[in-house]
């Protein structure tokens, strides 16, 4: 038999209009996006501006993230105004932020304390975007307004770090606290049939995430079997919780570290027989080079389970720290140097992830219109349907981009920050 000349060729075909069809649907997101736009967010208008303006200016974003993260240590209006001249009066400066600050200066007794007032008013105003709430109180109202709207929502409590056993059990019992609070209102919430459930059953309505290094103050490396005991321990009981009361716990990875741990401690975990049939959610970092092979792990494991295993797909948000650790330590770095590769290793690993569906649940982590459009694209041509994974942004980011997306008809779960503002802080920056 002679080989067909044309395959090559076909293929390349096949791959040039499927690229295309991902542009298209990208195209109609952004439009539907900017269509919502000004009808559904209502955000402080300086603080927009100035969050665009450090968007588009490195010079400037890198002064106004040092002001703001030296903010919640300033002892008075006096020291503030003498940090914003610090940070904020350089060539890098909006001319109407360096004239203001300069207007501050020459009114005596009053010009501190009106610099201290915009200054806190706009912090706070940038923090809210980003955070849901600083209590559980607060996050309750919140994810009702959210859910009302068409969104569901994981929360995350901020402030996650701990180096010592008491700080570990406080925020252990901060999860306890908001997961209950959650659990006995959202029952009253009103039905969405979309984030009620996908194609395979129902989903929790309380969905909570937790980041294992606040459960363990030994979660290193050097400390692994300690820390994943602590962490066990900890965790144990929010399970429980979980499968008592239909709660979903995701578990978040952090440094490149500790990515290992993490994947042991979930498997070690959903072993146990008290949670053989438990459902839950782990993080999957594409600027990782071993992310596809670390999915492909987590795939083939979770096959073999009653239930199947969530996996957030995600960018990977340490990738500064990544790089600096490995040049300090002379070590090969663990993530992609370029952003490119990223975004190809994400779609490689969206691919893999849609054809497992079934064997795993995927939940896609990404602004990216285009990261978005593949994913769905590509679900779409294995005839998945659009409630069979979801998409997750974070509170307060390309909310235009959120409604449109949920205006397809496609879960968007929110990840929902609360905090005070300390942490908040340094969450925002």
């Amino acid at each position: 038999m002679t080989e067909c000349p044309t395959r090559p060729h076909y293929r390349e075909t096949v791959a040039t209009a499927f690229d295309a069809e991902i542009s298209t649907l990208a195209e109609e997101i952004a439009a539907a996006g900017a269509a919502r736009r000004s009808r559904l967010f209502h955000v402080s208008w300086w603080s927009e501006r100035l969050l665009d303006r450090a968007m588009a200016n490195p010079g400037f974003k890198t002064d106004l993230f040092r002001f703001v993260d030296a903010f919640p240590a300033t002892r008075d209006n006096d020291d503030v105004l003498d940090h914003l001249r610090e940070y904020l009066t350089n060539e890098h400066a909006p001319g109407i932020i360096r004239h203001g600050l300069g207007l501050a200066g020459r009114l005596p007794g009053a010009g501190a304390p009106v610099a201290a007032i915009v200054a806190r008013r706009n912090i706070a105003r940038m923090a809210g975007r980003f955070i849901v709430g600083s209590s559980a109180i607060d996050a309750r109202d919140a994810l009702r307004r959210l859910w009302e709207d068409g969104f569901a929502a994981t929360v995350d409590l901020l402030g996650e770090k701990t180096v010592t056993e008491d700080e570990a059990d406080r925020y252990t019992a901060r999860v306890t606290e908001i997961m209950h609070v959650l659990l006995d209102d959202a029952p009253t919430w009103p039905a969405r049939p979309v984030l009620d459930a996908d194609d395979r059953g129902g989903l929790a309505r309380v969905n909570v995430s937790i980041k294992p290094t606040a459960l363990a103050p030994s979660y290193a490396p050097l400390t692994r079997d300690a820390g994943l005991a602590q962490a066990k321990d900890r965790l144990r009981p929010l399970l429980a919780l979980a499968a008592e009361r239909g709660a979903f716990v995701n578990i978040d990875m952090e440094q490149a570290d500790v990515k290992d741990l993490t994947f042991q401690l979930v498997q070690d975990l959903l072993d146990e027989p008290a949670f053989a049939g438990l459902e839950i959610g782990v993080v999957v970092q594409a600027y990782l080079r071993d992310s596809f092979r670390d999915l492909s792990d987590l795939i083939a494991w979770s096959s073999k389970r009653r239930g199947p295993l969530t996996v957030r797909l995600v960018k990977g948000a340490y990738w500064d720290t990544e790089t600096v650790t490995a040049a300090a330590a002379d070590w090969p770095s663990p993530v992609y140097a370029n952003k490119h590769e990223t975004d190809a290793n994400y779609e490689r690993c969206t691919r893999l992830l849609h054809d497992h569906h079934g064997e795993v649940k995927a939940a896609f982590g990404s602004h990216n219109l285009r990261s978005i459009a593949h994913a769905v694209a590509y679900a779409r041509s294995l005839g998945i349907a659009d409630n069979g994974y979801e998409v997750q942004m974070l509170a307060g980011m390309a909310e235009p981009i959120q409604a449109a997306i949920a205006g397809m008809g496609i879960r968007l779960r929110v990840y929902a920050p609360v905090g005070d503002l300390v942490p908040g802080m340094a969450y925002l920056v």
